[in-house]
């Protein structure tokens, strides 16, 4: 009996170190093309591992990956949709026990992932998975003559189905990453660059949590989201901020996505707080001068709402220094996109909003070769025009869609003009 005993715990500790030991003993780089078939069978992503793979279990498992490369789409502008410098990844081993898949970190360094809308409106954004029994990209006779280990390889791919896991991940970190959108059809360029951050998540439910940097348009933002839990399904709370160092600009939003299941609605609170307009206005569109008559403090709260056929701007308020508005916007898309604004402001102080220190005045006339010259007071606001219709700004009438429909109804309790009040003012326009 104790020989029986004996040769059992013999024969499990010998299998838990093979287990163990093994994947050391494997020359991982002999199945990169293994790797990417069963990646190209399970989610239909071409993917091509042209570095070095090591994987290993003790004291916890990690897999270290170089250079992957997921291809683009035939047409596309670039060869990759997706190139990572390097792919580590490291999984807490008791929880395995469990039934739980805790990833204690995932880090990728230098991705560059290219999205890209083509002329005839593909899009390398999407995959299709293969039909059950299609062969892969690869083949497949190939594969099994790659090397005589294939077998043993299969027992660490091919894993025995052992229940749902539950996957969390404690880190998920971004190191200098690099993103570029193109809608070739819209002759659109969008980059994101320096990317840092962090992300979190307790399950794929949720919730969750992010943190980090980079520069959009030239612009540094720092930026912190969280997702609580879906609920029923269909709801899911989160939040984001967003902070500038470029005109002092913070941007929170604080709602839920509901229906998730059906037809997605957005809903929140929308806070934006400026301590220059002319610099948030500037980042915004590149092609934006900063206007000194813009100088001053922004604000704007608002009840936002969003879906596929429109949204409002509801409970609107908008605060330029001392010049207050209240209303609502409104916007739907149908055959006709409609655009509805209206607005009420208890005081338009134009004589402080187009007051400019006379020196700055005269050196935008030197830098602009007396395209703005030098004016005071009456006729400051004339020379901010002419140095916008000579700017050849992004922003122009052609535009806006051509089936639109807008209205704009403005009251003004007072408006300031060279020092003169005008009293109970509005403007009534329609497009």
């Amino acid at each position: 009996m104790q020989k029986f005993l004996f040769s059992v715990l013999f024969s499990v500790m010998a299998l838990v170190g093979a287990v163990l030991v093994a994947p050391n003993f494997i020359s991982w780089n002999e199945y990169r093309d293994v790797i990417a078939n069963k990646v190209y069978e399970a989610t239909g992503i071409n993917l091509e591992i042209r570095g070095d793979i090591r994987l290993g279990v003790l004291p916890s498992p990690v897999l270290l990956v170089n250079d992957v490369r997921v291809a683009n789409i035939e047409g596309a502008m670039t060869a990759d949709t997706l190139v990572v410098d390097t792919f580590e990844m490291h999984i807490s081993l008791a929880p395995l026990i469990a039934r739980r898949l805790q990833i204690s970190e995932v880090k990728l360094v230098n991705p560059r992932l290219s999205l890209e809308v083509l002329s005839d409106g593909r899009t390398n954004m999407t995959f299709k998975k293969p039909v059950v029994g299609q062969q892969g990209f690869l083949n497949n006779e190939k594969l099994e003559k790659k090397s005589t280990n294939k077998k043993l390889l299969d027992t660490f791919i091919d894993l025995p189905q052992i229940g749902p896991l539950s996957i969390r991940v404690d880190n998920f970190a971004v190191q200098n990453g690099f993103v570029t959108y193109r809608n070739n059809k819209k002759q659109q360029v969008e980059q994101v660059e320096s990317l840092n951050g962090r992300l979190s998540f307790a399950s794929l439910l949720g919730p969750m949590k992010s943190s980090g940097s980079a520069v959009i348009r030239g612009v540094p933002i720092n930026f912190s989201g969280s997702t609580g839990s879906i609920l029923k399904d269909r709801t899911l709370p989160f939040s984001f901020q967003l902070e500038s160092i470029k005109g002092g600009t913070n941007i929170s939003f604080l709602g839920a996505l509901i229906r998730i299941d059906t037809n997605p609605i957005l809903k929140g609170k929308l806070k934006i707080n400026a301590k220059n307009l002319s610099r948030l206005l500037s980042s915004i569109d590149g092609g934006l001068h900063p206007l000194d008559s813009l100088n001053h403090h922004f604000s704007a709260v608002t009840s936002l709402e969003v879906s596929k056929k429109g949204g409002a701007l509801k409970d609107l308020s908008l605060k330029l220094d001392q010049a207050i508005g209240v209303g609502k916007i409104s916007f739907d898309q149908g055959d006709k996109a409609n655009l509805k604004i209206k607005l009420s402001v208890n005081k338009l102080d134009i004589d402080s909003l187009t007051k400019v220190n006379v020196v700055k005045e005269n050196i935008i006339t030197k830098k602009d070769k007396g395209v703005l010259r030098a004016t005071s007071g009456k006729n400051l606001l004339s020379g901010i025009q002419t140095k916008l219709a000579t700017d050849n700004l992004k922003f122009g009438l052609k535009l806006l869609p051509q089936k639109m429909n807008a209205s704009l109804d403005l009251s003004f309790a007072a408006i300031i003009y060279n020092k003169a009040v005008i009293r109970q003012a509005r403007v009534n326009a329609t497009l």
